[in-house]
């Protein structure tokens, strides 16, 4: 731990540092619970080619709007991303721009220190 830091901050550092810790193995368990998963169903459904047709049918065919839905909300969640990742990208490309505004309108300006992309500074979480 650096030296100079208080009881306090020492412990609020141990807690935020655990709870990033447990997050990540969170993250990463369901990963791995959802890998395994798929693993298993299509173990399953090796050598069984009518249970997936079944399955392909109902979610795709003419006369049901199983699919539909699923397909929808997978083409939005994917719009999603694509977009906010643009969104970041296009932050990035005018952060000098919107620095130069903005000691033009205020030289006295302090930075708020958010990465070129808009996100938080890493080093502010604790």
């Amino acid at each position: 731990m650096a030296e100079g830091i208080g009881r306090g901050e020492r412990q609020l550092l141990l807690i935020t540092r655990g709870f990033d810790f447990a997050s990540h193995v969170v993250t990463w368990g369901a990963i791995v619970w959802v890998a395994s998963m798929v693993r298993d169903a299509f173990i399953a459904s090796v050598g069984k080619t009518t249970d997936v047709s079944v399955l392909v049918s109902l979610f795709f065919s003419k006369g049901n709007d199983y699919g539909i839905p699923w397909a929808v909300a997978i083409a939005c969640i994917l719009w999603g991303v694509a977009e906010r990742k643009l969104r970041q990208k296009k932050t990035e490309q005018l952060q000098s721009r919107v620095v130069e505004l903005e000691r033009q309108l205020d030289p006295n300006r302090t930075s708020s220190d958010l990465l070129p992309s808009g996100k938080s500074n890493p080093r502010h979480r604790v």
